[in-house]
């Protein structure tokens, strides 16, 4: 729901991990909780931040989903942007793993092509890879640990 307004979005994402604690309290042996955060295409993060920080200390999780491009319109800052660095050191204080993992798209483009999910699921994860490799992100954060789904698109 990322592409949802912020009023919406912040009080789904603390029930969709309210939700996701409670099935890992009844099967602890199966799963660990990874966060849904409140991204939207403003690019707030403090709310994200509040989440991360609410899921790893009170619900035990380990990480968080991060989409790299919550609006789904192209619109927001790379992975390597300056906005992002709050949730990064957040991530790294609490020893949590960011999951790059996108979801719907706007483009117009590709809406025409099969499966154009998994195009820009490709195409939004080969960005956030190259951005991310080829920037000063673990410099600054050297204990960030970042996994992207689906082996990082197609570097």
């Amino acid at each position: 729901m990322h592409w949802e307004r912020p009023f919406l979005v912040e009080p789904w994402s603390i029930e969709t991990n309210n939700v996701i604690h409670k099935q890992c309290v009844m099967h602890p042996d199966r799963f660990v909780g990874v966060a849904q955060l409140p991204q939207t295409r403003e690019m707030l993060m403090e709310p994200c931040v509040a989440e991360l920080e609410r899921s790893v200390t009170q619900l035990g999780f380990v990480g968080a989903l991060v989409n790299p491009d919550p609006g789904g319109d192209k619109t927001a800052p790379g992975m390597d942007d300056k906005a992002w660095f709050p949730l990064y050191q957040k991530a790294e204080q609490l020893d949590a793993t960011l999951v790059v993992h996108p979801s719907i798209s706007l483009d117009k483009r590709i809406e025409k092509i099969p499966h154009s999910y998994q195009y820009n699921n490709l195409t939004e994860e080969t960005l956030a890879t190259l951005l991310l490799e080829n920037s000063d992100v673990f410099d600054r954060y050297p204990k960030l640990r970042v996994v992207v789904c689906h082996c990082g698109g197609a570097p």
